[in-house]
């Protein structure tokens, strides 16, 4: 079975049983910069106070 090409917001290559949270937005609204992106995303935005989206790196 093909795999999709490698995600756009992380990098990772992704197989079937992950391509929601690799491809579906989040619609976290709590953030401009990470608002509408899936949940694979780290926004990188200092004050980002998403949940989801916020950076651990």
């Amino acid at each position: 079975m093909d795999r999709p090409p490698p995600c756009l917001y992380c990098g990772e290559r992704y197989g079937p049983d992950d391509v929601a949270r690799h491809t579906e937005p989040v619609h976290c609204e709590r953030c401009i910069t990470c608002a509408g992106k899936p949940a694979c995303y780290d926004c990188r935005l200092m004050y980002c106070v998403c949940d989801v989206h916020r950076y651990r790196g």
